[in-house]
């Protein structure tokens, strides 16, 4: 409730956090959006995070939309505002041009939350089979169709593929990775 009176936040909607800048390819999260929007009346876009650097051309294009009452731009979110953005979101919305790890997949999948990502760098390691992910990461046409798929999913996919997402959560905890590189370091002698 505190998050719909404060970013005027409501379900149904799909998720971005981390800071705008072009090469977490906001401009095809929107692109995408705005696609959808059209033949989907409730749908939202909460973008929540810092603007970066090179973000003007998006921002104009959010500006001029139709749909600019649909987006969402946070700016910084607590953690406790995170994880109630998280928890309520259809759907986490990743499809970064590249990333070294890929954190907020995880932390999404922490949550429950369906992830659409691009299947580059190495992403699809962090997200395993509990993703969603798209090909081609510029496409705003296939990210618009994935995200169609959360919309017509049934009750029970969806918690199918939420807990796809927490399996694969749990396979990158820090107490596994502390073992890994102690062993690495000082072989099985524990």
């Amino acid at each position: 409730q505190e998050l719909e009176e404060k970013y005027r936040v409501k379900k149904p909607y799909f998720l971005y956090v981390g800071t705008l800048q072009p090469r977490k390819n906001i401009e095809t999260i929107v692109d995408s959006f705005l696609r959808l929007a059209k033949n989907e009346s409730t749908a939202k876009l909460v973008l929540a995070g810092g603007t970066g650097w090179g973000m003007d051309k998006v921002l104009n294009k959010i500006r001029k939309s139709s749909f600019k009452d649909r987006i969402i731009l946070t700016g910084y979110v607590s953690e406790e505002e995170k994880a109630g953005l998280y928890k309520n979101a259809e759907a986490f919305l990743f499809p970064s041009q590249y990333e070294g790890f890929g954190i907020p997949v995880l932390e999404s999948f922490s949550y429950g939350v369906p992830v659409i990502t691009a299947k580059n760098s190495s992403l699809p390691e962090v997200g395993g089979n509990a993703a969603i992910y798209i090909e081609n990461v510029m496409s705003s046409a296939e990210l618009e169709e994935c995200m169609k798929k959360i919309f017509g999913l049934s009750e029970a996919d969806r918690m199918l593929l939420s807990e796809k997402g927490i399996q694969q959560f749990n396979k990158f905890t820090w107490k596994k990775c502390a073992r890994e590189i102690f062993e690495l370091f000082c072989g099985n002698a524990v």
